[in-house]
């Protein structure tokens, strides 16, 4: 439902890019100038799902990934000051590191927990959305003079889900109306964020962008799922989901170097390698989450489970 529309608009906007950009409704719907309205408009009806009781338990499972993704950054930064030389291993430099593993991609996140029916995790993606931009990067760095934070910006962000969550507990009827546009709108979610794509910064990147996807999916995964398992009592799943490295983390070496020039020199090569850690993610983060999400299912048919 996601993961073939976002390939096919990826390829197309490698490709074939002034296909998407005509203009009017075409651009509007299918280039990744919609994808901010399609995820507004899936937030809303995700929104409209949720009952006032279960808001304590999404603050908590969305302060747990978050949590995790802070960790990730910080092993991540120890182990290059441990062993890394001059602040490099295999090519890559801890700034494009802690970004490539902190940064959540709140759009693969919510569509990946939507696909597999868990509407509760989908919600928790604005205390995610922390995690995005150069804010905790920066944190983990030291860099203090890039950590700057906007609560009208986070407003606008959690701002449709809570409407829809007025409506929703509101109107039993329009919960009902709203509820299939969860997963109606993810095919075109899907289309939109790989309309933002260019496969070929998979070459740019180079062996060491492929080094890098590796260590933000196994590593950052890895400790995500745990925690999702452990203190979230969760599947696992959405632990997972949450490690695809967002592709607002494409745009934290500029910011970091803008904040503090020593890391100018290595702003370009950190950005390439990024890119490729944010298609490799968007593509194989719902397939390993969506094979957790179907083993688990099947341990539970057999009594194994918990």
């Amino acid at each position: 439902m996601m993961l073939l529309p976002l390939l096919f608009g990826s390829l197309l906007h490698t490709f074939i890019p002034q296909l998407l950009e005509i203009g009017s409704y075409t651009t509007a719907l299918f280039s990744s100038a919609g994808a901010a309205t399609l995820m507004a408009l899936q937030l809303f009806c995700i929104g409209t799902q949720i009952r006032l009781k279960q808001v304590s338990g999404i603050l908590k499972r969305g302060g747990v990934l978050l949590i995790a993704r802070g960790i990730a950054g910080i092993l991540v930064a120890v182990l290059f000051q441990t062993i890394a030389q001059d602040g490099f291993l295999a090519g890559i430099s801890v700034l494009a590191a802690v970004a490539a593993v902190s940064n959540t991609n709140g759009s693969i996140f919510i569509a990946t927990t939507s696909m597999l029916g868990d509407e509760q995790a989908a919600a928790t993606a604005p205390i995610l959305a922390l995690s995005n931009g150069p804010m905790l990067t920066a944190l983990i760095l030291g860099a203090s003079g890039a950590a700057n934070f906007s609560w009208i910006l986070f407003l606008a962000l959690v701002l449709p889900m809570l409407l829809g969550v007025l409506i929703g507990n509101l109107s039993k009827r329009a919960a009902q109306m709203f509820a299939p546009g969860v997963a109606l709108t993810l095919p075109f979610i899907g289309f939109a964020l790989g309309a933002g794509i260019d496969l070929r910064q998979l070459y740019l990147g180079g062996t060491s962008g492929l080094l890098l996807a590796c260590m933000a999916l196994l590593l950052g995964g890895a400790i995500a799922y745990a925690m999702d398992r452990l203190f979230n009592r969760g599947g696992g799943a959405a632990g997972i989901a949450a490690s695809a490295t967002g592709a607002n983390a494409i745009a934290v070496p500029a910011a970091i170097a803008l904040t503090n020039p020593a890391w100018a020199p290595y702003s370009a090569a950190a950005t390439a390698q990024i890119s490729v850690a944010v298609i490799l993610g968007a593509i194989f983060v719902p397939l390993v989450a969506g094979w957790i999400e179907k083993t688990n299912k099947k341990k539970t048919e057999v009594g194994f489970d918990k």
